[in-house]
């Protein structure tokens, strides 16, 4: 189901966001697919809140090189 325009975004739910995105991007999700493609999605915000919890300075220099 298409969202209006100018709805506002807590309004949406994350399927019908899921949905428009791989809308935009080409991909055919089917309605079984969507659950994990959902779980997945929440995933990984999770560990972006992760990553973006780490306080980093300004004057933290850039790592040219990535060494494991």
């Amino acid at each position: 189901m298409p969202v209006p325009h100018g709805t506002p975004a807590e309004t949406i739910s994350p399927a019908e966001i899921i949905r428009a995105q791989a809308a935009v991007l080409g991909l055919e999700l089917t309605d079984a697919q969507l659950p994990g493609v959902l779980d997945n999605a929440a995933l990984l915000a999770r560990y972006a809140a992760l990553v973006n919890a780490v306080p980093l300075p300004d004057t933290c220099e850039p790592a040219f090189e990535y060494t494991p």
